[in-house]
């Protein structure tokens, strides 16, 4: 009976310590090819119009979370997973002149220190490095 009894109990701390801090990631790295649905996410689409260029986004929790475009080709893509939520722009660069959000069909200028909201896992969201004005 003792045996079981530590055995459960073992078994139990067990199941505490790898269920601790096992929390849904904000943003999920995907590579370069348009990743399927999963459920909770929206895709979001990294890439340049005749630009690189990289940064890193804060999500609600605090957590930051690199992004970027470098295929070493011109029309390359990254592909992430994204949460929806509010996100704030913690740094980003470009090799070319601008840098853009389009949720939905609507564009805004992304810097640093700009939020964005990604309304539901529906959306369609892109961030793009260019050397072409919005």
């Amino acid at each position: 009976m003792k045996r079981i009894f530590l055995l459960s109990t073992l078994f139990f701390m067990l199941f505490l310590f790898c269920t601790q801090g096992v929390v849904a990631q904000s943003i999920i790295q995907m590579g370069t090819n348009r990743p399927a649905y999963k459920s909770g996410y929206a895709v979001m689409e990294i890439y340049g119009v005749s630009a690189n260029g990289s940064g890193s986004l804060i999500d609600e929790e605090g957590t930051t979370y690199p992004i970027y475009n470098y295929t070493g080709y011109v029309g390359g893509s990254f592909y992430f997973y994204v949460k929806p939520g509010v996100y704030t722009v913690e740094s980003i660069g470009t090799s070319g002149k601008y840098v853009y959000i389009m949720i939905n069909g609507v564009k805004k200028l992304l810097i640093a220190g700009s939020s964005f909201t990604i309304p539901n896992t529906g959306s369609f969201v892109s961030i793009v490095f260019s050397t072409q004005n919005m």
